[in-house]
């Protein structure tokens, strides 16, 4: 799998919803499929600290925020903490073409219902941890 680079804009598709991830400005942070927004986009930041070596930041075209996972809660914000740091875990198999991200802070997994609803999961086999990018047109 190629991961896209910094600045290159993609669209997380989850594989049991088919929805896509979207972070406006305003503070709505949910999943959509239908016409392309910009604020469906993200580009890869990777983390500049050795403690996060291997990790990198999901941040949104539109709202500029990174979807983040802590003990306590999960979403979208601005900024730059460690519970906004995911990594990459490519499964083979069933979910060939496909990855889960593991957020470095709170262990957990993105994850997402078959109705698109977006939480952080600490079921590690599941169908809504699955995603893959869709690069922008």
């Amino acid at each position: 799998m190629k991961i896209p680079a910094t600045g290159v804009y993609f669209k997380l598709e989850n594989y049991q919803s088919k929805k896509w991830i979207y972070s406006n400005s305003d503070g709505r942070f949910a999943s959509y499929r239908g016409k392309n927004y910009n604020d469906q986009y993200w580009t890869i930041i990777p983390a500049m600290k050795e403690q996060y070596k291997g990790y990198f930041r999901l941040q949104n075209l539109q709202s500029k925020n990174g979807i983040y996972s802590n003990p306590y809660v999960f979403g979208s914000s601005a900024g730059d903490y460690p519970d906004q740091y995911w990594r990459i875990v490519e499964i083979p198999g069933k979910h060939s073409g496909y990855f889960k991200l593991e957020n470095y802070d709170s262990k957990k997994w993105l994850s997402s219902t078959s109705k698109g609803s977006l939480a952080d999961s600490d079921v590690a086999d599941n169908d809504g941890n699955y995603w893959k990018f869709i690069n922008r047109k």
